[in-house]
């Protein structure tokens, strides 16, 4: 039995779900309910809010972070964005075995390789929640994803920031297909960090039959929040939707009407257990531990993606300083 605290008492960490609720949505839901793990209670810098999920989840609140990880074997790191390096490496000066940190790692990339050094050091295993690594349905599709042979061609749908929500696309592709080798950027907008755009952006992926091309598509989540994915491959198409929670395979088919023509025919189709993704986590944590096993999503992933979308970042921002003026600025 390991006991666990979480570190920032906000919506993911906390306050998407209750006890009661069927799915779940936070890293308390996961400790709560799962029988290898103790909740031993919260610590956010808003000791109210700290409060507030003690009392939904029946556990304690602490007013110090040396209080909170007093005894304590596993952290959730949940905090914002922007503070993820310095909570980070002020849990690393405490004797846990592991940090489940929400992504992304941290917003700078040299910070990151600081905390990758750190914990090797301190020898706590860090994983990184890029949620889609743990469900159920997408490990399973990891193992089989030869059987649809080359690589030819995808593209996303994403918002509320390239790093902040596109990593998460960008992780995947990483995961399923291969490493990004170059890419392009086009036009983007500012949904949620002013310091995060949202990007219009062409991946070359680097695959053992060459370079296969993804495109990033943001749509502001001002308006909706969405996140879609299409790979078509060699002999066959998967299609994940409605945030990873559906599951679409279809296998290219000879056409019944036009002859010499193929399509892609749907032939499997369902609700992934998206929500059994904490549960997963937790599983392999204790494995991890335990095992001294290289996490699914390691700090060395976590790095990698930051590189990816920091790179974009800085070219999205060279891109949209050199752009002319308009008439109206010119006025």
């Amino acid at each position: 039995m390991y006991t666990a605290v979480v570190i920032g008492a906000g919506r993911i960490g906390a306050m998407f779900d209750t006890p009661d609720s069927e799915r779940i949505l936070t890293h308390a839901h996961a400790y709560a309910a799962h029988e290898g793990y103790v909740l031993k209670g919260f610590y956010d810098v808003n000791l109210d809010r700290a409060k507030e999920a003690a009392e939904r989840w029946q556990v304690q609140a602490f007013s110090s972070l040396e209080e909170a990880l007093e005894g304590v074997d596993v952290v959730s790191c949940t905090v914002p964005d922007a503070y993820h390096g310095e909570m980070l490496k002020k849990i690393a000066q405490f004797p846990v075995k592991a940090v489940f940190a929400e992504k992304p790692l941290v917003t700078d990339l040299q910070e990151g390789e600081e905390i990758k050094q750190l914990y090797a050091e301190k020898k706590i295993a860090l994983l990184v929640n890029y949620t889609r690594r743990f469900v159920p349905e997408f490990l399973k599709l990891k193992k089989e994803i030869q059987t649809f042979g080359s690589f030819r061609r995808g593209c996303g749908y994403y918002g509320k920031g390239i790093l902040h929500n596109g990593s998460h696309m960008i992780d995947l592709l990483r995961y399923y297909i291969g490493e990004v080798s170059d890419f392009t950027v086009g036009d983007g907008m500012e949904d949620f960090y002013k310091t995060d755009p949202s990007v219009e952006v062409t991946l070359y992926m680097q695959t053992k039959d060459g370079l296969g091309k993804f495109d990033m598509h943001p749509i502001s989540c001002q308006e909706v929040s969405v996140f879609e994915i299409d790979f078509y491959f060699e002999k066959g198409r998967i299609r994940m939707f409605d945030c990873g929670s559906k599951l679409e395979i279809y296998e290219i088919e000879a056409s019944e009407v036009y002859q010499g023509y193929q399509y892609y025919t749907k032939i499997d189709e369902c609700d992934t257990t998206y929500d059994a993704a904490f549960f997963v986590a937790l599983d392999h944590i204790k494995e991890v531990i335990q095992n001294n096993l290289t996490p699914i999503c390691s700090v060395e992933d976590g790095i990698e993606v930051l590189r990816i979308c920091k790179a974009i970042q800085e070219q999205y921002q060279k891109q949209s300083c050199s752009l002319p003026e308009t008439r109206e600025e010119k006025m």
